[in-house]
């Protein structure tokens, strides 16, 4: 639960289920999470590392929202805050996206492939909900062995998690320069699909802590769009499978297919992340042209055999079969 902010005196957090007992009270703006249910009321418990613990009666209305959990490092700065603000901007592009302090560079990388080479999905998936607020992200839920549940219509509120206020995940940046003000979202300078999928998809998959532990991009890919994957092992550098991997890679990119490359779990270039999922976007005589999910505004281009020296896999999404 999240005490708004608009509140203007404390909530009081009592030390049993009942009207009249003893307990704390807490700030508008405090994370409480919930531990527990009974008879109408919540066990909640502070997120910092002192927990206190005690009951508040269940709300009636959306004064106060349950919320997704977050990675442990987070809960003891994470504030929950409503951010309004236009779904998109303008065209769905690569730039819009960034990711922030959530390890869920499958989720990002691959929402950035689909942005920079199939806009349309991303915009055919998010609408407005009939209430004030909120958002129906329809998705098809993909487990990690292929299975498909089929599809699903998500609605998620217009509350996400931040700090200082700034979006903390998706949107947030990694670095205080890099990150994106509140006001920035509020005032139309830009767009908040991607909060909204990342939130989507954390309801889908069990909380952002749930995507901090890393993922697959065919989840996404086929969550957004419904469509097959085709995934690519680049092989040995100089192999013939390697050949065939860049010219794969090639051959998806001219097609306009949206393509994330995974590196290795190993440090091999000084520029290249480890265990992360970068776009692919471009292919040249003798480069290969990636952007990092941390920033997509930026481009960085690899020798075909630096590429195969620090990379390992390429996922193909939006493949069409028969």
């Amino acid at each position: 639960l999240v005490v708004p902010k608009a509140f203007n005196k404390p909530t009081m957090v009592l030390d049993e289920p009942r009207a009249g007992a003893a307990g704390f009270s807490v700030q508008p703006g405090t994370t409480l999470k919930v531990i527990g249910h009974k008879r109408g009321w919540h066990r909640v418990e502070t997120m910092g590392s002192d927990k206190d613990r005690g009951w508040i009666s269940t709300p009636t209305d959306a004064s106060l929202r349950p919320q997704l959990n977050v990675p442990r490092i987070d809960r003891s700065y994470v504030e929950f805050q409503p951010v309004d603000g236009p779904i998109y901007t303008g065209p769905v592009k690569v730039e819009d996206i960034n990711q922030g302090w959530l390890g869920d560079c499958f989720l990002i990388g691959a929402l950035a492939a689909l942005a920079h080479n199939a806009p349309g999905k991303i915009r055919d998936c998010i609408r407005r909900g009939d209430k004030p607020g909120t958002y129906v992200v329809t998705l098809n839920r993909v487990a990690e062995n292929g299975r498909d549940y089929g599809e699903r219509r998500i609605e998620i509120n217009n509350v996400f998690p931040t700090k200082d206020g700034q979006l903390l995940y998706a949107q947030g940046g990694k670095g205080r320069n890099e990150r994106y003000e509140i006001d920035e979202f509020e005032d139309g300078d830009r767009p908040l699909w991607p909060a909204i999928l990342e939130k989507a998809f954390a309801t889908m998959l069990g909380g952002y802590d749930k995507l901090d532990q890393g993922g697959i991009e065919e989840t996404v890919f086929r969550g957004v769009t419904g469509m097959h994957v085709e995934d690519i092992d680049i092989g040995r550098p100089g192999s013939s499978q390697n050949e065939r991997a860049i010219s794969d890679l090639d051959l998806a990119l001219k097609m306009g297919l949206p393509v994330t490359a995974s590196s290795k779990g190993r440090k091999v270039l000084p520029n290249i992340y480890d265990n992360h999922v970068y776009v692919a976007v471009g292919v040249t005589e003798d480069k290969i042209v990636l952007r990092n999910p941390h920033d997509p505004r930026k481009t960085l281009s690899l020798t075909h055999k630096d590429f195969c020296r620090a990379f390992d896999g390429l996922v193909v999404g939006c493949v069409e079969t028969e």
